[in-house]
């Protein structure tokens, strides 16, 4: 009985460990360091270097604003592929004249492969005006260090009191003094 019971155990160890190991075939951490890599992206938005953002980013990458100008569920922009998203970049660095991120707080998750950076913007409009929000956003990376999904948390509301803007709800604009 007791060779029955020590065979049980340690059959069913070497079940949970064959379970709960690490794969040969998969790292249990991507070849490259996820925060960095989020950071870089906002080098290449500070520095409006688009090509290089444009290293950065996944052939099929998609950008999202999932918080709503008017307070629905469906995101404020949905834009897919690379060229898409920078394209669509061009257009905030258009009328953003300085583009500060300050005061990171960066969590890595999903084993590396996602991060979150929490961060304040300190803005200067096209104007000179100072834009200032808050921003939390979600950085997945695939297995080659591409990013793959990049969603933006923003206030929409301090953009929409900042920028004229049709999503926008009516009479929040105001305009520089």
């Amino acid at each position: 009985m007791i060779k029955q019971t020590i065979f049980t155990l340690i059959a069913g160890i070497a079940a949970v460990t064959a379970v709960t190991a690490p794969s040969n075939n998969a790292p249990a951490h991507p070849p490259f360091d996820a925060a960095e890599k989020s950071l870089e992206i906002f080098t290449h938005l500070e520095n409006k270097n688009l090509d290089g953002l444009g290293t950065l980013l996944h052939p099929n990458v998609i950008f999202s604003l999932p918080m709503s100008f008017n307070g629905n569920q469906d995101p404020a922009r949905y834009v897919v592929g690379k060229n898409e998203v920078i394209e669509y970049l061009k257009g905030p660095m258009d009328f953003i004249e300085v583009i500060d991120f300050v005061d990171f707080r960066t969590t890595v998750a999903d084993n590396g492969k996602t991060t979150f950076l929490q961060c304040k913007g300190q803005f200067t409009t096209a104007e000179g005006t100072p834009y200032l929000n808050v921003y939390i956003y979600r950085c997945d990376w695939d297995d080659n260090g591409l990013l793959i999904n990049f969603e933006e948390y923003t206030n929409p509301m301090t953009y929409c009191k900042s920028f004229e803007d049709p999503d926008c709800p009516p009479g929040l604009y105001q305009p520089p003094q």
